[in-house]
């Protein structure tokens, strides 16, 4: 039976796989029962795609093991509980080459059983179409383990629609805003790019933090080439996934990304104290995780660059979440206004950690009203704002720092042209309750309570001050009732923070990161339910079906040495349906070059202001403000959106349909209406034609189609 439609129904999450069919009006799904090789035939083309690259089994640029590398569709680590070690295998040679492997054809889906011999481990793969996209899981409650080996971790087919050593092309990436890896870069003294989906596990014990990377908030991938270009992205199981890349910089010269997900932690038991030597643990069983899979957005062509790219993942995102286009035309100035924070003080002569003010609600509503005063739609997100969220307690209730009438009123200037948004930690404590610790906090694969600790990124080494992260139970609970005391106090939104915060939490059963992930999900659908709107921190993909607003997404990449170039991927993707502010102007490095980036992206101006000046916050818990006072800027604010607004009124609810390098440090933005700005980055004026753009300027137009 033929599926008529573009996509049958959304794709299924970690409530279950559903095969939907084999052959519908787009593609037909064959599985070869020689060696479980897929082909997708195009019903009106005629075209096909394969598993793996054509004439790969006589390609000599590489040895016969980076050939069955390419060919296998499954690289497994299988552990051994009794003897800790850890065996790498590839589903070709040691399991379709002994005869262990076997297809199944069945009415919506094929069933792919690889055996692995050498650990006696089964691992079935499932095929299924999803109108255009081809959807391929595998379920873990289906993996069987008769002997001692567990399987550790598994990649799915790493080198699908992978670049030869003679093509051009390149590898997407999702570090921070979207990355790029040029096919056959030659950067062979580094290593393949490999990055944790949503952040590493907090859980675990680290020595130091050595680097300082951009988070991954996109679980996607992709691969482009001249004739066509592939979108993967993670479906089911991206909490405990990983995105891998590699340029051809290793045994195998073939360009792939791809997916691999970690079925089992690991941990270091510590010794350092007793002069004992450190020891790796491990849990007694795999985690409980549902569902691993991978959907893949296919399309053939010429058209074929990132840009091209993210409409792609824009058209996922909207089928997938229900996003609409943004009803406003207006576009908004967004503020980040700290009500107080934690500082050291003393009281006859004892030190102690108390509170400062730094702003009062009727000294932002006077902050408010000056930025009013020029136009501006004003948006602001209130940080610290209530005893508990400038402690770091539990969120159980909402004291306010001050009067509730200023406050209402507050609201009710932001809301004439805006929306005010209450900032909460949905996963972190700072200063727990006297017995918060025996009930609320998770635990790690220790039995311990997760301390979470910061780290001096000038050192590398522990900070002083270290902190807590709810059990999962507690998440959804404790951000019930943090809903129920704004709607309380008669407040209409909600900014959530702490997404970022991934951790395997031990003290419930079936624990996996996945399950954060999950967990989050529900209590960001639970606020929204409640009739709060809902801004998200950094704009995880699993969220923004319940996104109003999103702040701080991020804004360029980690500068990791196998990557080209940072693209604007997932703001190109999100343009036109979901409102987004990368990094405060005046937090920035380069504020000018912060203020051009949102002209690139088509985001609104965002700045992160206090009324007091900057040694209210020395030695305090947020002493980065120390050029946050909101008079220093206010005058360059009114300013800047009186020019910002010239060239965006109007594009807030428009799609970005091009985004393109015209040298290394000048790009060009279109929107679908045709108008399009030139950001000029660089030291020296471009000139082309009769555009001409100085140094850390921009340039606009229209007509561009």
């Amino acid at each position: 039976m033929l599926i008529g439609s573009a996509y049958a129904s959304p794709q299924p999450k970690e409530d279950g796989y559903v095969p939907l069919s084999i052959e519908n009006d787009y593609y037909t799904l064959t599985v070869s029962e020689e060696d479980g090789h897929f082909t997708l035939t195009d019903r009106q083309t005629g075209s096909q795609i394969h598993s793996y690259p054509d004439g790969v089994q006589e390609d000599d640029s590489m040895k016969r093991a980076g050939r069955m590398q390419v060919q296998s569709a499954l690289h497994v680590v299988l552990f051994d509980p009794e003897t800790q070690a850890k065996t790498t295998l590839y589903s070709l040679p040691d399991s379709v080459n002994s005869g262990d492997m076997t297809v199944q054809r069945l009415e919506k889906e094929y069933v792919v059983r690889y055996y692995f011999a050498s650990g006696d481990v089964t691992v079935p793969v499932h095929y299924t179409l999803d109108g255009k996209r081809l959807v391929v899981s595998i379920i873990p409650e289906e993996i069987e383990e008769k002997a001692t080996s567990i399987l550790m971790s598994v990649a799915i087919h790493p080198y699908f629609f992978s670049g030869t050593s003679t093509q051009d092309g390149y590898l997407l990436v999702p570090d921070g805003s979207g990355s790029l890896i040029n096919f056959n870069n030659k950067k062979y003294t580094t290593s393949p790019y490999k990055q944790k989906v949503y952040g590493i596990d907090l859980a675990n014990y680290r020595y130091s933090k050595v680097d300082y990377t951009r988070s991954v908030v996109m679980p996607v991938f992709g691969i482009g080439k001249s004739d066509g270009m592939v979108l993967g992205v993670i479906t089911a199981g991206a909490g405990d996934a990983y995105i891998e890349a590699n340029p051809g910089i290793t045994q195998v010269s073939y360009n792939g990304a791809y997916a691999s997900f970690t079925l089992m932690g690991q941990d270091v038991r510590v010794y350092s104290e007793d002069n004992r030597t450190d020891v790796d643990i491990y849990p007694e069983s795999r985690n409980g995780v549902e569902l691993l899979q991978v959907t893949y957005l296919l399309r053939q062509g010429t058209e074929n660059d990132y840009a091209d790219m993210a409409g792609m993942y824009r058209e996922y995102l909207v089928d997938t979440y229900g996003l609409t286009r943004v009803d406003s035309d207006d576009y908004p100035l967004y503020l980040d206004v700290y009500i107080a924070t934690m500082r050291n003080k003393s009281f006859l002569g004892v030190p102690y950690l108390g509170v400062e003010k730094l702003t009062t609600y009727a000294q932002a509503q006077n902050i408010v009203e000056q930025l009013q005063s020029v136009g501006a739609s004003v948006s602001v997100r209130l940080n610290n704002w209530s005893k508990q969220t400038v402690r770091g307690k539990v969120l159980r209730s909402s004291s306010l720092l001050g009067s509730k009438k200023e406050l209402l009123r507050l609201q009710q200037t932001v809301e004439k042209s805006g929306m005010l948004y209450m900032a909460g930690n949905l996963s972190e404590v700072y200063q727990p309750g006297l017995f918060d610790r025996f009930f609320l906090f998770a635990e790690n694969m220790r039995n311990s309570v997760i301390n979470y600790q910061e780290f001096n990124l000038a050192t590398n080494l522990p900070k002083d001050s270290s902190h807590y992260l709810l059990n999962l139970p507690s998440v959804e609970k404790m951000s019930g009732k943090f809903g129920a005391s704004l709607s309380k106090l008669g407040l209409n939104g909600v900014s959530v923070t702490g997404l970022g915060n991934m951790y395997t939490d031990y003290s419930v059963e079936n624990s996996s990161l996945t399950a954060v992930e999950q967990v989050y999900g529900k209590a960001i659908t639970g606020l929204a339910d409640n009739g709060l709107q809902v801004a998200l921190e950094g704009g995880y993909q699993y969220a923004l079906g319940q996104a109003s607003l999103i702040l701080d997404l991020p804004a360029g990449d980690s500068l990791f040495e196998i990557c080209d170039r940072a693209v604007p991927f997932y703001a190109i993707a999100l343009h036109g349906y979901v409102p987004f502010a990368l990094e405060p102007i005046n937090a920035a490095a380069e504020p000018q070059k912060a203020l051009l980036q949102t002209l690139e992206t088509g985001c609104g101006l965002y700045f992160r202001w206090m009324y007091a000046q900057a040694e209210k916050v020395m030695y305090s818990r947020n002493a980065d403000l120390y050029n946050a006072t909101s008079a220093n800027w206010m005058e360059l604010a009114k300013k800047t959106y009186t020019e910002y607004a010239s060239f965006m009124q109007g594009k807030q609810s428009l799609m970005i349909l091009d985004h393109t390098y015209l040298t290394d440090d000048v790009v060009r933005t279109v929107y679908e209406d045709g108008s399009y700005v030139i950001i000029n980055y660089g030291d020296e004026p471009y000139a082309d034609g009769a555009t001409e753009v100085a140094p850390l300027s921009y340039s606009t137009g229209k007509g561009m189609k």
